[in-house]
């Protein structure tokens, strides 16, 4: 008899944990469980679906060491996008090839680090609480390329800055995206 009722309460105990598993499962948001995604991410959306409303292409390359934050903008649908990541040049060449995005002087192709300056205008996304809160070193005495798309896509603005790692053949890659633009 005993038996019986440790069996009855094991399977009572199971079905519960099974059930509250579930609904745990059931009601977290996409993405949060991404370790990609930084800590002030607002996520109650993949980060592909993200990208694919703001029309923006990861290359492959990239997509293993991004990090990334998607902020809501208080409609519910769009997101300010920040990503991030260190790689080598020609995996950043191909971001920016992929998202059409070239400097002011409509230089499509990444330059040497000789070509890395101050920015010649600081935006006003750039000094956003989230911008520190991601630990990003973006301060006016950063030196960067700055790349930018020609037609905003799906009427999002995508700025990209691009900054040499010292004695390496990586850079430093910090994208912006917003609907509107």
């Amino acid at each position: 008899m005993r038996r019986r009722w440790l069996l009855l309460g094991a399977a009572v105990l199971l079905l519960l944990a099974g059930s509250a598993f579930a609904a745990v499962h059931w009601l977290r948001q996409p993405g949060v469980d991404d370790p990609r995604a930084y800590a002030v991410s607002e996520t109650d959306v993949s980060l592909t679906e993200a990208l694919g409303r703001a029309g923006i292409r990861v290359p492959p390359c990239l997509d293993p060491v991004l990090r990334y934050a998607l902020v809501g903008d208080g409609l519910g649908y769009h997101y300010r996008i920040y990503l991030a990541a260190t790689v080598p040049v020609t995996c950043a060449d191909a971001f920016l090839a992929d998202n059409s995005q070239t400097t002011a002087a409509q230089q499509g192709a990444i330059g040497d680090a000789s070509k890395d300056a101050p920015l010649a205008y600081r935006s006003l996304w750039m000094n956003e609480p989230v911008i520190q809160k991601m630990g990003w070193e973006i301060g006016p005495e950063q030196h960067f390329q700055e790349y930018a798309a020609a037609l905003p896509t799906l009427n999002y603005a995508i700025t990209t800055l691009v900054q040499h790692v010292p004695g390496s053949d990586d850079v430093h890659i910090y994208v912006y995206a917003f609907h509107g633009g």
